[in-house]
């Protein structure tokens, strides 16, 4: 009885055993996933204790050091890695050991092995290396001197990666990195200019949507920031780099700082700009100007032209009794000026690009005030551009006169006004002109200022003068009668004196 017994707890203890044999394999497992850091355990990567110095389970029991990295070749990374093989007292470049044919440590692709009998170094990396960016358990400066022992250590040497980063809208990358009312892009980098085998991360030098460019600091960018049409640029700096106006318009070159780089909200709202000095017009206003630039403003000039206007002025049709005259004689020109983002006022080459525009296809509108503008006169537009001249459909209110355009050189406005006949001699009778009436038409007299109302007036004076005619005819009857009989009487008188 007690032998079985005995057997039976033999077996129960190997049972218990193979139980817990598997739970004691998972709860490790759960403890490894649990404290593992990110990054660790992927492909490619090294382990914990591959970091620290330690051999991995199975691994070969020298030191080996793995220098990789896209900051320079593997030669130019291992001479910033600094190694001593007596506890510190002497060091020398990771490269300098390898091309020493004495030497314990030899080269293998990206590896550089220790000889076994090497069984502990110590090791940092030079001031240089600053300059990257680092992943690796080695520090930087001699005081920050590492003790690593068997296995494999990775020392990872990459260039350092900032961006330059815009979007055309606020949720693609931020609201720090959003343009609006303007285009970015990025034309070149250093002397690069050809972007398609750049980094896979961040190799968008602009397109529409926005860009993502990976640019190393110290690189001069150069960069095209184009305002839309009615918008120029605010400022010059970018992440207090000064922006650098070139010689092709709305470019510029920054040197990259050693930080992202956000364009936002780079352009603001901006007038377009009108200079008149012409003695015939007041001011002029101008619409439709994205129809003649793209992007900035335009600034309009308008001055008093010498130019001859007789071929212009013959242009006009005017019927009889219709005076022509021409009353404006201008040359009108046209710019498109973009900023440099100066934020000066005075337009010149040094704060703005300036570019002359002389034709284009969509024409624009202007609207022009006449001085000393008679609202009972025509106004005719004519433009004289290189030796053709062309009469513009035009409209008249308000005192101006608005017309459209798309060539600019001179301009000339005709007034048409209708002349009113004036009589000064009454024997001249005027005929009415087809588009006045005949009470318009006045005659004068120095006694008597008669109007020919339909002729009517006129045939009553001339019966009255008729009348008056004979009247006398009558007098002068009566009184050569009267003179014949005195003459007769004193005749009578004599003789009968005689007779007595």
């Amino acid at each position: 009885m007690n032998k079985i017994k005995r057997i039976m707890a033999v077996m129960l203890a190997l049972v218990m055993v193979l139980a817990i044999a598997p739970v004691q394999h998972i709860w490790a497992d759960g403890v490894q996933q649990e404290n593992q850091q990110p990054g660790e355990g992927r492909l490619g990567e090294p382990q914990q204790n591959q970091q620290m110095g330690m051999p991995p389970q199975g691994a070969t029991q020298t030191i080996q050091l793995r220098v990789e990295g896209d900051a320079a070749g593997t030669d130019e990374l291992a001479a910033l890695v600094m190694v001593s093989l007596d506890n510190g007292a002497n060091y020398k470049s990771l490269k300098e050991l390898a091309s020493d044919a004495n030497s314990k440590v030899q080269k293998n692709g990206s590896s550089y092995e220790f000889d076994s009998a090497v069984t502990s170094i110590m090791a940092y990396l030079t001031d240089e290396a600053g300059r990257y960016m680092l992943h690796t358990p080695v520090q930087i400066g001699k005081n920050n001197a590492v003790r690593i022992n068997a296995g494999q250590t990775f020392i990872q040497i990459d260039k350092v990666r900032y961006t330059v980063t815009w979007a055309y809208d606020a949720k693609r990358y931020g609201e720090d990195a959003y343009l609006e009312h303007g285009t970015a892009k990025i034309i070149k980098v250093g002397d690069k200019t050809d972007f398609t085998d750049w980094d896979m991360f961040g190799s968008n030098p602009g397109n529409k949507d926005g860009g993502n460019l990976v640019v190393e600091p110290g690189q001069q960018v150069t960069v095209k920031l184009v305002p839309d049409y009615g918008y120029q640029l605010a400022g010059v700096s970018l992440n207090g780099n000064t922006l650098a106006p070139q010689e092709n318009i709305s470019t510029y070159t920054f040197t990259m700082p050693q930080t992202n780089v956000h364009f936002k909200g780079a352009f603001v709202k901006a007038a377009d700009v009108t200079d008149v000095s012409s003695a015939a017009v007041g001011k002029i206003e101008i619409s439709d100007g994205d129809n003649a630039a793209a992007s900035g403003n335009l600034k309009i000039d308008v001055s008093d032209s010498a130019s001859d206007t007789t071929k212009a002025n013959e242009q006009i049709a005017a019927s009889d009794g219709v005076k022509k005259e021409v009353v404006a004689n201008l040359d009108i020109s046209l710019q498109n000026i973009v900023s440099k983002g100066m934020n000066a006022d005075e337009i010149n080459e040094d704060n703005y690009w300036v570019n002359n525009i002389t034709e284009f296809d969509n024409p624009v509108r202007l609207d022009v005030a006449i001085k000393n503008f008679d609202k009972n006169s025509e106004y005719s537009v004519v433009r004289e551009h290189n030796g053709s001249y062309d009469v513009l459909d035009a409209t008249v209110s308000d005192g101006k006169i608005s017309f459209e355009t798309n060539k600019f050189s001179t301009y000339v406005i005709v007034k048409k006004t209708a002349e009113k006949a004036v009589v000064t001699n009454p024997d001249t009778v005027v005929k009415p002109q087809d588009d006045k009436k005949s009470a318009d038409i006045k005659t004068t007299d120095k006694t008597d200022k008669v109007a020919d109302n339909g002729g009517n007036e006129t045939k009553l004076q001339n019966i009255k003068n008729e009348k008056a005619a004979k009247t006398d005819d009558n007098l002068n009857v009566a009184l050569m009668l009267g003179m014949l009989l005195i003459g007769a009487a004193a005749i009578v008188v004599s003789l009968r004196r005689k007779r007595s």
